[in-house]
């Protein structure tokens, strides 16, 4: 499975480099970055950007993404940058899914519901309209309904979402963390295998990106319900993802980041 990452990577590296103010170039840095979960390298160059330009709607979006997985997240910065995004593009639902994860590690769960909620509604209303795009709009549907613990309709929406998928991607992982949040730890056990397995073929630095965020939103879901942290079958999860991860090659820190933002 060809992924030209690295090929990215240098390209888009030596041209931020070469034009430090560069806006476009430092965006596509910025979501390659995030996509092989460089998420504090990412987050320094997304935030050149939207200091420099409060329009540009993708770079507050993916610093906002940056921010929620950086170590540790900041999420105040992180829901700052999502609702200056929804400012921008008002009828967006990945947005106010955006401004919920936030919500939800600070602990403010209901304000969290709330939008979940209406991000679902909403981007269950484009699914009816807009059936060639269930790929987009699947994922969304089930972390929604995932967070609301509405596990039926979340394990429905991640099943058919990888159904569909191009490549196997984060919502093998999304799946895994229903399964086992649904109180089928066993089963979730061998999807998580299954997952690591199917991602296996992919680069892998994208792979890193994505166990990265597996064993963030594993963690967390840990402490949304404790009664399945201890667990035996919890251990394994956790043991897999982060044997997983240290496996993986650590990128190094973009060039870019050592020229001055004002140069």
């Amino acid at each position: 499975m060809s992924e030209n990452i690295d090929q990215a990577l240098a390209l888009l590296d030596e041209a931020c480099v070469a034009a430090p103010r560069d806006r476009w170039a430092l965006v596509q840095l910025g979501q390659v970055l995030t996509t092989i979960g460089s998420f504090d390298d990412a987050a320094e160059i997304l935030r050149r950007v939207a200091d420099a330009d409060e329009n540009d709607m993708t770079a507050w979006e993916t610093l906002g993404w940056a921010l929620l997985f950086v170590d540790p997240p900041r999420l105040d910065e992180a829901r700052t940058a999502w609702e200056h995004a929804a400012q921008l593009d008002r009828d967006n639902p990945w947005l106010q899914k955006g401004i919920a994860d936030a919500l939800h590690l600070k602990g403010e769960t209901e304000a969290a519901a709330q939008l979940y909620g209406a991000a679902r509604q909403q981007v269950e209303a484009m699914r009816n309209e807009q059936m060639n795009e269930q790929k987009e709009v699947l994922p969304l549907i089930g972390w929604c309904a995932f967070r609301m613990s509405d596990f039926v309709t979340a394990s429905r929406a991640f099943s058919e979402a990888v159904s569909v998928a191009p490549l196997p991607d984060s919502d093998q992982f999304d799946l895994a963390l229903t399964i086992f949040c649904k109180g089928r730890l066993s089963r979730g056990v061998d999807q998580y295998e299954t997952a690591i397995e199917l991602v296996g073929p992919r680069h892998a630095l994208v792979r890193r990106g994505l166990v990265t965020v597996a064993i963030m939103d594993f963690r967390q879901a840990l402490r949304d319900h404790p009664q399945l942290d201890g667990t035996s079958e919890a251990a394994a999860v956790t043991e897999l993802l982060t044997t997983t991860l240290e496996a993986l090659p650590v990128p190094a820190r973009p060039e870019a980041l050592r020229v001055p933002a004002d140069a």
